[in-house]
C-alpha cells in the first residue's frame, strides 16, 4: 500500500489553503485486525475516500494522548513534519495487528467521503509509511509517534 490523499484534502490544498492549515488538529488513527496480519492487511481501504469498513481501531494518536490533534512545523524542502514541541502518543484501545492508518480531523467518522480531509498509509515495523515498534499492538500499551513527516516529490 502506498500513501494516499483523499479527494477532500486534494481539493482543499488546490483551492483553499496549505496542508498545515487544513490539517491543524491532526489525529492519527491506527487500524487493523485481532485475527492475523493477513486479515489486517485485507481490511485496508482502496482509497483515502473509502469507508473504514470492519477494520478495528487499535489506537488514536494525539498531543500527549489527551485527544487534541497535532500540528505541523513549517515545511522545509517540500517536507512537513509534526511540530517538534508536541508529543504525539496514544493508548492502544484494542489488541491486534496494525495494517494502516488514517490522518484525520476529529470530526471524521470514517465513512465514505469525498469531502473529508484525510491521508492514509501503511503501518508496520519495516518499509511502511508509518513505522512503529511492534506490528502487534496490545490494549492498554502507550504508542508513541516520535517522528512523522509528509513530503511532496520535486519531480
Amino acid at each position: 500500500m502506498s500513501f494516499k490523499v483523499s479527494t477532500g484534502l486534494r481539493n482543499y490544498m488546490l483551492g483553499t489553503g496549505p496542508f498545515s492549515t487544513g490539517m491543524s488538529g491532526y489525529l492519527i488513527k491506527i487500524y487493523g485486525s485481532a485475527t492475523s496480519q493477513a486479515a489486517a492487511d485485507a481490511l485496508i481501504p482502496a482509497t483515502a475516500d473509502t469507508a473504514i469498513g470492519s477494520a478495528t481501531l487499535l489506537c488514536t494518536i494525539s498531543i500527549s494522548g489527551g485527544g487534541t490533534g497535532g500540528t505541523f512545523d513549517a515545511p522545509t524542502s517540500g517536507i512537513i513534519t509534526k511540530a517538534a514541541a508536541e508529543t504525539w502518543i496514544g493508548t492502544n484501545a484494542a489488541s491486534g495487528y496494525a495494517s494502516f492508518y488514517r490522518g484525520v480531523l476529529s470530526s471524521d467518522t470514517g465513512v465514505l467521503s469525498t469531502t473529508e480531509k484525510r491521508v492514509q498509509g501503511s503501518v508496520g515495523t519495516v518499509g511502511k509509511d508509518l513505522i512503529i515498534a511492534n506490528a502487534y499492538m496490545t490494549s492498554g500499551v502507550v504508542q508513541p509517534i516520535n517522528s512523522y513527516s509528509i513530503g511532496f516529490p520535486a519531480e
